[in-house]
């Protein structure tokens, strides 16, 4: 799901880019693996995001995608805990997930939530987030160094350490 998201729109216009600037047609692939990989770099990111505790920085309301029940990557790496803490904070999620469906008050999940924010599997995520971002970066080896290389590898970084 990650890569069929922002990995693919992503890959899909750097791709175009070689395609209609005339680059040579070995670079294709190389930007199309860069695009995808900074595109999951960007979920990722995004997964963390949505957890920040203070939505006047990242525009958004803590935990809207879990919320709505959408699952999230440091929802998903808890799922494969086997502490009993993280059995709790998962299944406590779930239950709220499932009382908000019902139509209970959002704010249920308030405390849940917050806990998944500080919980090792929220770090977790942001370093998959920089590793899938450096992997992005790695993938434009084939190209010349230059201002396009540069521009994108600022680009790959500035989508795993954006705040918003």
């Amino acid at each position: 799901m990650l890569a069929d998201k922002t990995g693919s729109l992503i890959a899909a216009a750097a791709q175009s880019g070689v395609i209609y600037s005339g680059a040579p047609e070995e670079f294709e692939e190389p930007m199309v693996v860069f695009g995808e990989k900074a595109g999951v770099a960007f979920q990722l990111l995004d997964d963390v995001i949505d957890l920040s505790p203070d939505p006047s920085e990242t525009g958004k309301v803590p935990g809207t995608d879990l919320r709505a029940g959408v699952p999230t990557m440091p929802y998903l790496l808890l799922g494969h805990r086997s502490d009993a803490a993280s059995a709790d904070l998962r299944a406590r999620i779930d239950e709220g997930q499932e009382r908000i469906a019902a139509g209970a008050d959002p704010s249920i999940l308030d405390a849940p939530l917050a806990e998944l924010r500080d919980h090792e599997t929220t770090h977790e995520t942001l370093s998959l987030a920089h590793q899938w971002s450096q992997e992005a970066i790695d993938a434009l080896a084939p190209l010349p160094d230059g201002a396009v290389r540069e521009a994108l590898t600022r680009f790959a970084r500035a989508v795993a350490d954006r705040s918003a």
